[in-house]
């Protein structure tokens, strides 16, 4: 399976132009008929220690561990199938598999959509899975991103990308408008900062531009229950899934309670030189109970973080890129044996972590991509310093195979 996906993909075919898009559109023929594609990210990477960094004192996330990265590795890999029905394609299928590194493979998205085209609006209809519409650069940031790491604070908050299955209602205006798109859907979230138990989670996003400006902004509101934790004291490979808390609290900390999620991000482009400046920020709020097999507390947490991103193309086939990142957390934990259960959840020691990077890219060929990164990432002063340097070959192919 690893070498089939090693050639693999879901870059986009071109959406519609005159809407605004964000869920399914680029992904799909934008007229009748059918396409294949895959693409595959490799990286080799040096770096001075664990690479990337296992967890973050006070900002676990899951606290699943990623696969060790230094070295060669197959940083990410996909095949996608897109197909679009009826005489104005009014009616999508799209269907594509994943896999990162030596992890199982999975299905990142397996959706159905439906749109009624109403005058110079749009209203859709979107069921199964695919991730959730955060906007650009949330949504896209962290997949066949510019650089090799999912920024930091969707790592922590979203262990690195939410895939869950749901509904979801879509309203385009033209692009020419202010508010160009809202999402509304209902989603079923059974990974991290889900819980393996819980009812559907609404998600509601907006995007809009103004001139050469366009913006997202979304809300999410989920109540887990047996969200684990993996143990500061144990260590567990990436995965999509979560232990389950009903079944055992060994090596886990769990929470029961209300999760709100929000986010917004801001992206100009200077038209001229097509230079590109993107801010995102991203938070996580909780209120619960959070327990392990040697206590409970009550708790309430607040994890929020973002970044500011520039790219500059220097030559039509050179691009130069810097991103700088920063993630912050703080947990109120009240209740017999509270700092246990902290001790637990690896919530002890918080620091705020700091992350910047840069990158080099050479587009060798419309489907081919190669780029020098370096970057350094530290956890307050008590931890040290992480360093890289490596090379990074990206590349894709939306129409391996094809027809209309």
């Amino acid at each position: 399976m690893v070498r089939t996906l090693a050639l693999a993909a879901a870059l986009a075919a071109a959406a519609t132009p005159a809407l605004a898009h964000e869920m399914g559109d680029a992904v799909v023929p934008d007229s009748a008929g059918w396409r294949l594609g895959a693409a595959a990210a490799v990286s080799a990477v040096a770096a001075n220690q664990t690479w990337p960094t296992t967890r973050w004192p006070g900002q676990p996330g899951s606290g699943q561990t990623p696969s060790e990265r230094r070295g060669g590795s197959l940083e990410h890999a996909t095949v996608d199938l897109g197909a679009s029905f009826g005489a104005s394609a009014s009616h999508s299928a799209y269907l594509a598999l994943g896999q990162h590194g030596s992890d199982p493979a999975h299905t990142e998205a397996a959706w159905w959509r439906s749109r009624f085209d109403l005058g110079q609006h749009r209203l859709s209809a979107q069921l199964g899975r695919d991730r959730l519409p955060l906007g650009e650069p949330l949504r896209s940031a962290g997949h066949f991103d510019r650089y090799a790491q999912v920024p930091l604070i969707k790592r922590i908050v979203l262990n690195d990308d939410l895939m869950p299955d749901g509904l979801n209602l879509q309203w385009q205006r033209p692009e020419g408008a202010a508010l160009q798109a809202v999402d509304a859907g209902v989603w079923r979230v059974r990974t991290y900062p889900g819980g393996v138990a819980g009812p559907l989670a609404p998600v509601l996003h907006l995007r809009g531009a103004v001139g050469d400006v366009s913006g997202d902004v979304f809300v999410a509101q989920l109540e887990p229950a047996g969200r684990a934790t993996v143990a500061a004291s144990s260590s567990a490979g990436h995965t999509h899934s979560q232990p389950d808390c009903r079944v055992s609290l060994v090596g886990v900390a769990c929470f029961d309670g209300r999760t709100r999620l929000g986010g917004a991000s801001l992206r100009w482009e200077h038209a001229p030189t097509h230079a590109q400046l993107s801010l995102a920020v991203l938070a996580q709020f909780d209120q619960g109970e959070l327990y392990s097999s040697r206590g409970a507390a009550a708790y309430s947490a607040r994890i929020q973080g973002g970044w500011v991103d520039l790219a500059v193309p220097v030559t039509p086939t050179w691009t130069w890129g810097a991103r700088l990142e920063r993630s912050v957390a703080s947990h109120e934990l009240t209740g017999i044996n509270a700092s246990l259960v902290a001790e637990d959840a690896g919530l002890l020691t918080n620091q705020a972590v700091a992350r910047a990077s840069s990158m080099l890219a050479w587009q060798v060929l419309p489907s081919l991509t190669l780029s020098a990164e370096i970057g350094t990432e530290r956890a307050g002063s008590a931890t040290p310093t992480s360093r890289w340097a490596g090379l990074r070959l990206l590349w894709s192919d939306p129409r391996l195979l094809s027809s209309r």
